[in-house]
């Protein structure tokens, strides 16, 4: 469960909650990576406040975000020596997720007992929700990503530039046909 909490703070963090002007300050200075580092640092302490009760939480989420502080800034120094925007791009969201799933291990293995109330059995142990929230995420920014991407291959300096008018309607479209299909399988199976 830790896992999917970690992999929603960091879609939040790395793609939803980084304006262009934040990305801009990261490629211009390591303060603005750190105040990234930080919101992504916020979000997972939100995400993940049943389990703050233990110090080795703190620990892990301190050491999760200082390695993001890490790879971010070895990506940016990376694509203004050698370029290739793309496969850095890539290789950094890889380690990410690395860093993700450990941490989310470590976590889970130190073996918290959540309290049996609606909301943490009904809605915080959710992970259709927690899923559903993160695929939302992916698909809408991945779509974007992919477009620009494809678009600075042959025009290499165009900047990134979000559009948050398309993810809006790309997240309305997806949310249609979720709950489309959970009425469809109600349906089925009623």
């Amino acid at each position: 469960m830790p896992t999917l909490y970690l992999i929603l703070a960091h879609l939040l963090a790395d793609f939803t909650l980084q304006p262009t002007k934040l990305l801009k300050w990261k490629m211009k200075s390591w303060k603005g990576t750190f105040i990234h580092c930080l919101i992504f640092y916020g979000i997972t302490l939100l995400f993940l406040f049943p389990y703050l009760g233990k110090i080795e939480t703190w620990v892990i989420l301190t050491i999760l975000s200082f390695s993001h502080f890490i790879l971010d800034q070895t990506k940016i120094k990376l694509q203004e020596a050698i370029g290739h925007y793309q496969s850095l791009f890539i290789i950094d969201q890889c380690l990410h997720l690395l860093f993700l799933f450990l941490a989310g291990y470590w976590i889970k293995w130190l073996n918290i007992e959540l309290p049996q109330t609606y909301f943490y059995t009904s809605l915080y142990k959710n992970i259709e929700l927690i899923a559903y929230a993160s695929i939302a995420i992916f698909i809408t920014f991945t779509y974007d990503l992919i477009r620009f991407l494809a678009n600075n291959h042959f025009h290499p300096v165009v900047p990134y530039k979000p559009d948050y008018h398309g993810f809006t309607k790309r997240v309305l479209v997806f949310i249609a046909l979720y709950f489309s299909f959970l009425l469809y399988l109600r349906a089925i199976i009623a």
